[in-house]
């Protein structure tokens, strides 16, 4: 499946590209919460068939996001995604960095609420903000 939802048209676009507008050199596709997924069998069906296809790839990128189990972190030890893949591990972050990121994701999407609604200058207040 992943050849013919991806692997094809994508090679197909490659070929049209070189007559048309070429691909843009970054295109992302995201998995997420590939630890949710509770068919193992399809969870190795999807890593095995990225395995088999990453060459042909490119220039797409994948963002897969998972809780390290131990079904997924072993199908990244298969040697093609071992070597192109790098993982970022979340919880490794320190929390006064990740306190920080998520106190400016709250202010700027508060921000727009309070323009979109014409709230009051204070809201919310800062205590309320810390709670948050």
């Amino acid at each position: 499946q992943l050849e013919k939802l991806i692997v094809e048209p994508l090679e197909a676009a490659r070929a049209d590209a070189t007559s048309n507008a070429p691909l843009p050199a970054h295109i992302a596709i995201v998995i997420d919460a590939l630890d949710e997924c509770t068919d193992n069998a399809a969870v190795s069906t999807i890593l095995v068939s990225l395995a088999k296809y990453i060459g042909r790839f490119a220039p797409l990128k994948f963002l897969i996001s998972s809780r390290p189990e131990v079904n997924i972190s072993r199908g990244f030890l298969r040697r093609e995604l071992d070597e192109n893949t790098q993982a970022l591990a979340l919880n490794l972050i320190p929390e006064d960095i990740t306190r920080r990121d998520i106190s400016a994701f709250l202010q700027s999407r508060l921000a727009g609420i309070k323009l979109n609604f014409v709230l009051n200058a204070s809201w919310p207040a800062e205590e309320q903000l810390k709670n948050l």
